[in-house]
């Protein structure tokens, strides 16, 4: 796990056969770029406890030699393979990166990074991202992969959260050591948050944050932070129309659910009749009417805040409300596809303390109360595909330790984690009824593991049923369990369905065509309605 932290392109593949060729080996030589060269040290001398010694080399310079002699082996990651070697007869030589031209096109799809210093050239953003919890839980990972896709694009990029102190401080992608262009995480003590009572003290304190001033302020999830909505307003009144709002739920449409499930009041008018009052996020039953009205009042119009969905079906419920009278547009999220990745079972498995000769079903318990999380049909589903007797069930999230499992993971803080716990998989199913997007299902994909799941919300985005997984359309343990069991008991199936999951993601879901699809949207923002005139956070305080 540490070499896999090291940020390097090597896959999980690659390091078990440079662990197993490098036991009881006295000096080792280390051939290829850095990050590499960091994966395979920080793997052999904190693992092995053996003399490494590293050689930083480029792809593209292939003139000199590679001096072996003293080592009895010699690690060389394939991208830097061609040099002529010369080593003692008993020294034994392993090639890395079976994929060399796949690493060498990761580093190049990356634009490098901007020093602070530098001037700004006229393609150079600026954004902030405001939110409620910083980098946690599943709204906070799409914002961290959010940022990543910013930082790809070489833009300044700074991240505000009203409680985000807990939450990893720079997003991390596979390849890239720092990013230069990152100005950190900055969130509120509870001094802080306990001093600002009114909504003028609350766009006060996130002013005096700004890290500079941004082109663009882009606002997700403020559920957690229960400002009013006025806030958002006076943000605008504030920074001009450079604030974007992205939708990771139906919050910003309804009167204060993430969630409408069957319920349709968002259409005519959610009220005190609102059959979720009392769930998070909470709101009294007199104040949901004029929180309803007051969304239109911000999204709509001549001065209407822009609205991006996180999926078809978001926007389709943004469209549903506002209609043409407001500005909406999707943009996915995506993930780093080089750390989400196909690895090796069996190698994943014995990491992970695994049994190689059953199927393994991956499931994520969030929580068994949540009905949007599925609730009593996760433990009904959990309870059925038990009883298989060639099949163990694998559960991470923070209830996973309330059912019995082959192995629980209980809540996976470092996502880095997460590749090797869908790599031992063979299938994964979710019990979600309500789902604006579905980033496990997008993690399962990109790492070749078909998925079962209902047909609900933004999943169909990422499973195209029949292709990399199943979409069950009755709402039943039993459909979810049928599901599963084809794909348990069908091989070729899983395979042919694993790989179209990949494939998929490759196309649509990178961080790189996230970062894509971000550039072309904000060039339309400044076409359509200028920037700010740089300065005016300044002034304002």
């Amino acid at each position: 796990m540490d070499a896999r932290a090291a940020g390097g392109a090597l896959s999980l593949y690659d390091l078990d056969r440079l662990y197993s060729k490098a036991a009881g080996r006295r000096r080792i030589l280390c051939v290829g770029e850095e990050p590499e060269l960091r994966q395979m040290q920080a793997l052999l001398s904190r693992s092995l406890g053996s003399s490494v010694v590293t050689q930083r080399t480029r792809a593209s310079s292939p003139e000199g030699h590679i001096d072996a002699a003293g080592f009895d082996l010699v690690a060389i990651v394939e991208t830097v393979s061609g040099r002529p070697l010369h080593r003692s007869a008993d020294c034994d030589v392993i090639l890395l990166g079976s994929k060399a031209a796949d690493v060498e096109s990761m580093r190049q799809s990356y634009k490098p990074r901007l020093p602070r210093a530098q001037a700004r050239a006229d393609d150079h953003v600026r954004v902030v991202i405001l939110n409620d919890e910083g980098f946690q839980r599943g709204s906070g990972t799409a914002v961290k992969r959010q940022a990543a896709s910013f930082l790809l694009n070489g833009w300044d990029v700074g991240v505000i959260a009203w409680d985000g102190a807990d939450g990893p401080q720079m997003p991390m992608v596979t390849g890239i050591y720092q990013f230069l262009n990152w100005y950190g995480l900055r969130s509120f003590s509870r001094a802080e948050r306990d001093a600002c009572k009114t909504t003028d003290e609350i766009v006060s304190a996130i002013l005096a944050k700004f890290p500079f001033d941004p082109d663009f302020v882009i606002v997700g999830n403020l559920h957690g932070a229960e400002w009013p909505l006025e806030v958002l307003a006076r943000l605008r009144q504030a920074v001009g129309p450079k604030v974007i709002v992205y939708m990771h739920d139906a919050y910003w449409v309804t009167g204060r659910c993430a969630q409408p499930g069957s319920c349709t009041l968002y259409k005519s008018g959610c009220d005190a009749t609102c059959p979720t009052a009392t769930e998070y996020p909470r709101l009294a039953p007199a104040r949901i009417r004029d929180a309803w009205s007051y969304r239109a009042r911000l999204f709509t119009g001549e001065a209407a805040i822009p609205l991006v969905a996180n999926s078809s079906w978001t926007e389709k419920v943004a469209r549903q409300r506002y209609g043409s009278t407001a500005s909406i547009d999707t943009i996915h999220l995506g993930l780093d596809e080089h750390l989400y990745a196909p690895s090796s079972k069996e190698v994943a498995r014995r990491i992970l303390g695994l049994p190689q000769d059953r199927k393994i079903v991956a499931m994520g318990a969030v929580s068994l109360e949540n009905q949007w999380k599925g609730g009593p049909l996760f433990a009904t589903v959990h309870r059925q595909l038990s009883r298989r007797n060639d099949t163990g069930i694998i559960l991470f999230g923070s209830a996973s330790h309330e059912l019995p499992c082959e192995r629980q993971f209980g809540f996976v803080r470092d996502e880095r984690v997460m590749p090797l716990i869908y790599s031992a998989a063979d299938v994964y199913v979710t019990t979600a009824t309500a789902e604006s997007f579905g980033q496990t299902i997008l993690e399962a994909s990109a790492c070749g593991v078909p998925v079962v799941a209902f047909d609900v919300g933004g999943i169909k985005d990422i499973v195209i049923d029949g292709e990399n997984g199943f979409l069950v359309k009755e709402r039943s343990a039993s459909s979810i369990v049928g599901a599963a069991e084809q794909l348990i008991c069908d091989d070729a199936l899983r395979r042919r369905m694993g790989q179209n999951g990949r494939t998929w993601v490759e196309q649509h879901f990178t961080l790189r065509q996230q970062a894509r699809y971000w550039a072309n949207y904000l060039d339309q923002c400044r076409l359509r309605s200028g920037v700010a005139e740089h300065g005016a956070i300044e002034r304002l305080l």
